[in-house]
């Protein structure tokens, strides 16, 4: 356990709370947090799937296959009450110590971000570190890295991720009322074309059913993209997206003429639902827009105040334009955040 103490400013608490900053302790303490009661702070932080109790660990494999998963929770102590404010996981390998995503604090402790980072390093100690993940909502660090003592920010790289933020609307009439015009009539040509035009979704374990279908209208949309595909990758892919998110991971299909004409790959953790894959045929006669369309309203109905995640984009990588397009038809909205490559000593 490790206890600090801030050196500026004065302190305004929830509930009424208030306490000289300088006298503020941020304590960290090894986590004996559940899997269910890890995720569900996590989610009253707003962190994407990848900070889940199972998902941090699975995306530590992007970086480094041999490494020890260490997780701590933050509190603080005011008023003679000590309250959990955050909580991290970090995979730590024989070069690089990845964050779980970041730093997961509550939304009304936001402004005490670079306090307690900087805790979590004295804690820590010397090293290298990755921060930050592509599908983050969290706004961008660098410059709070860049004002942390003992920090040299090695590489940073900005993101853009794509999310459509249903709070912005009042209900989904409203939201629904200002999608583009094009993709609502597309979705509805799908539904004169096919008489027997429906949506089959599989979760967890039951997604299995539906995975090969997927993949196969995947390798379709690839071909005519001239993308390069590989079944290998996204089996593998799959299956680490199932040990991670279990129930969260879902796959669904149109199906129009007794055959799938779309398809439809995503997550749902917490208020936020998240777009990571799709595929159709060529001649789908907007099955595609049908079932997108299908997805955003089951995100709204199952968290009003949530967001529809549809992607990211890394700078100085290519940008496609069409899947840009159809982003901003959904009234998808760009957030900017990082990953950053930063020594601690």
């Amino acid at each position: 356990m490790l206890t600090t103490k801030s050196d500026v400013g004065q302190l305004d608490l929830p509930d009424g709370l208030v306490s000289p900053i300088e006298n503020l302790q941020v304590t960290i303490k090894q986590s004996d947090e559940t899997p269910g009661n890890w995720d569900a702070f996590a989610s009253r932080c707003g962190a994407s799937f990848r900070a889940s109790y199972y998902g941090s660990q699975a995306w530590q494999f992007d970086y480094h296959l041999w490494r020890r998963m260490r997780r701590v929770c933050c509190f603080i102590q005011a008023g003679g009450v000590q309250t959990k404010i955050a909580q991290v996981a970090i995979g730590f390998g024989r070069k690089l110590r990845v964050f779980g995503e970041g730093i997961q604090l509550l939304p009304e402790f936001q402004f005490l971000w670079k306090h307690v980072m900087t805790a979590l390093l004295k804690y820590y100690g010397k090293g290298e570190y990755h921060y930050g993940s592509p599908w983050s909502l969290e706004p961008c660090r660098r410059q709070e890295f860049g004002d942390i003592a003992g920090v040299n920010v090695r590489h940073a790289q900005k993101i853009t991720v794509f999310a459509v933020d249903f709070a912005q609307w009042d209900n989904w009439e409203a939201y629904f009322k200002s999608i583009s015009t094009n993709a609502k009539r597309n979705a509805k040509r799908a539904e004169k074309t096919y008489e027997d035009l429906g949506i089959e979704q599989k979760s967890g374990l039951r997604a299995v059913r539906c995975a090969w279908n997927l993949f196969a209208l995947r390798r379709q949309l690839h071909t005519r993209k001239s993308i390069a595909f590989s079944y290998l990758k996204l089996i593998l892919r799959f299956i680490l997206r199932i040990a991670a998110m279990r129930e969260g991971m879902f796959i669904a299909l149109a199906h129009g003429h007794q055959q799938p004409i779309a398809g439809f790959g995503g997550i749902a953790f917490g208020g936020n639902t998240y777009y990571l894959e799709s595929g159709s045929r060529e001649d789908n006669h907007g099955g595609m827009w049908y079932l997108l369309l299908a997805m955003v309203k089951q995100a709204y109905e199952r968290a009003p105040d949530g967001q529809f995640v549809t992607g990211y984009h890394r700078d100085n990588t290519e940008f496609d334009k069409g899947l840009d397009f159809s982003r901003s038809q959904c009234r998808a909205t760009a957030n900017i955040t990082s990953e950053l490559i930063f020594s601690y000593t």
